[in-house]
């Protein structure tokens, strides 16, 4: 049997499935079985086990170098104390799945939405690509349940806070000028526990198979546009105006400068959708914060 040395971080994804008390030996069983059958490198990868049930597992797979944006999903089943792998790929047929006899609770619970139009849609109960979560095991496809998952690494101390996605909020309105609206969502990444987020506000847009992201914008573009307005400047939080869509203009409010505890400004920046990304479309401007 090939032999892995490759540094592992194992994350249990609390989120749709409960993974519940999952033993150490079916943890490093789990991973095992599912490197060997990738046959991977000795490179660092994170295996996420999103939950175990009645003998079966589902695992989610990332690479970290090489970073990917689409993990594998694996199913597993235990068998006489060792797991095997049953099917695996970015995509699992899901009645092949059920012909093996995987629980219904382990089974892909999200589907694209069969509507079009982004206003029918919930938001607070979907799944999500972010991007702005690098660094984090928030990786890969996430699905929240009234607005948050947690993912807690199995490499951190049991008591420790989790990593957690959440949705601040959700705004609507027409971006592109077709007379159509699209959403932005406003999600944040906090990693173990820490006391401020990354942010990232995703778009969609409607189509006849269902809502697709049209663009993001991230937090590492939202600082730098600031910046270069105001050099040295810093953004902190959203404001409970956080996002809003004026005029076919995505339009974000912000903390900015002074203390994370104690912010100077209120920064009002807008962007406009230029084919296919967000570009500024003013100056931001500044009103003075927090009398």
């Amino acid at each position: 049997m090939k032999r892995f040395v490759a540094p592992l971080i194992i994350v249990v994804a609390m989120s749709s499935v409960a993974a519940g008390e999952i033993s150490p030996a079916d943890r490093e069983g789990i991973a095992a079985a599912v490197l060997a059958q990738a046959g991977l490198s000795p490179q660092r990868v994170r295996v996420g086990i999103d939950g175990v049930l009645e003998g079966y597992a589902r695992v989610r797979l990332v690479a970290i170098a090489p970073p990917v944006t689409e993990p594998a999903i694996a199913y597993l089943k235990k068998d006489a104390a060792q797991w095997r792998v049953l099917r695996s790929g970015t995509g699992v047929d899901d009645q092949a799945l059920r012909d093996l006899g995987v629980p219904d609770a382990l089974r892909p619970s999200w589907r694209p939405p069969t509507t079009g139009e982004v206003r029918d849609v919930d938001f607070m109960n979907f799944t999500y690509r972010p991007a702005a979560c690098d660094g984090t095991v928030l990786v890969g496809p996430l699905t929240v349940e009234a607005g948050r998952v947690s993912v807690h690494p199995a490499d951190r101390d049991a008591a420790a806070p989790p990593d957690t996605l959440s949705v601040a909020m959700v705004a609507h309105g027409d971006l592109t000028g077709d007379d159509r609206d699209e959403a932005a969502v406003l999600v944040g990444c906090r990693e173990d526990g820490a006391n401020y987020e990354t942010h990232e506000v995703i778009a969609y847009t409607s189509a006849a198979a269902g809502v697709r992201p049209m663009g993001s914008l991230g937090e590492r573009q939202m600082r730098q546009d600031y910046a270069r307005s105001a050099p040295g400047g810093v953004l902190w939080g959203f404001t409970r105006a956080a996002v809003t869509i004026r005029n076919h203009r995505l339009v974000l409010e912000r903390y900015a400068d002074g203390a994370h505890a104690a912010p100077r400004w209120v920064v009002t920046m807008q962007y406009r959708w230029d084919r296919d990304r967000f570009r500024l479309a003013a100056k931001p401007s500044r009103t003075r914060c927090c009398p």
